[in-house]
């Protein structure tokens, strides 16, 4: 049985949690790394020095800055599916260009491979883009003023 049939305000609250939770978990995450960018970005441009990339030095500014906005937005949950498609836009260039490149995903000997939290981020990206930011979102204050008008 559905227990979600029964309760919809107990499973209303259960998936806005866990929207919430996923939001702020990944605007931490991509204001880290966002940061990360700007505050070394001879780094930055030197990791983007390395692939095929136009203007490394000028994309490092862009993708720290964008990060940045992404995770604000997240945050408040505004424009939580335009940051949705951010993150995988980020996430999927990283593992593309960065994380995997040229040579295989997988390195001897790990249990792993390159570029698994780029991979969970393209992931999290497509469910923000398909569900939006939850009820505990700026979003969901909007949507809701204009269905009352």
């Amino acid at each position: 049985s559905n227990p979600c049939s029964a309760r919809a305000t107990a499973c209303s609250t259960a998936g806005s949690l866990g929207l919430f939770l996923l939001r702020w978990v990944t605007a931490a995450i991509m204001g880290v790394h966002g940061a990360n960018k700007l505050l070394n970005l001879p780094a930055a441009t030197e990791v983007l020095q390395s692939t095929v990339l136009p203007a490394p030095g000028t994309l490092a500014i862009v993708v720290g800055a964008a990060e940045i906005g992404i995770a604000i937005a997240l945050v408040f949950g505004l424009l939580t599916r335009v940051a949705g498609l951010g993150v995988v836009l980020i996430a999927a260039g990283a593992l593309a260009f960065v994380q995997w490149g040229p040579w295989s995903p997988f390195v001897p000997g790990s249990a792993g491979f390159n570029g698994e939290l780029e991979l969970l981020l393209v992931a999290v990206g497509v469910v923000l883009l398909l569900l939006g930011g939850g009820g505990w979102s700026v979003d969901r204050g909007f949507r809701g003023r204009r269905t009352a008008e």
